[in-house]
């Protein structure tokens, strides 16, 4: 799930009153909301200020997302 629903279902906001805050048009967080653009360095600071969102999470979700599920596989479970 994107972290941009996320966020909408955690504060109960509508799309495009976050990306009124974020200084984005409705559109261009369309896309980033369906995955068609990444996460600009700007919008993920944006984020940041305004929700407390980790830049990490915002930045390299994909990455950051692998990277829990592979430290919760069997592989990385103590013995």
């Amino acid at each position: 799930m994107s972290i941009l629903i996320e966020l909408e279902k955690k504060h109960n906001i509508k799309p495009n009153i976050i990306a009124k805050m974020l200084g984005i048009s409705k559109s261009y967080y369309s896309m980033i909301r369906n995955g068609d653009r990444p996460i600009s360095r700007n919008v993920a600071f944006k984020l940041r200020n305004s929700f407390g969102v980790k830049l990490e999470d915002s930045l390299c979700p994909t990455v950051h997302t692998r990277e829990t599920e592979d430290r919760n596989s069997p592989k990385y479970q103590a013995s």
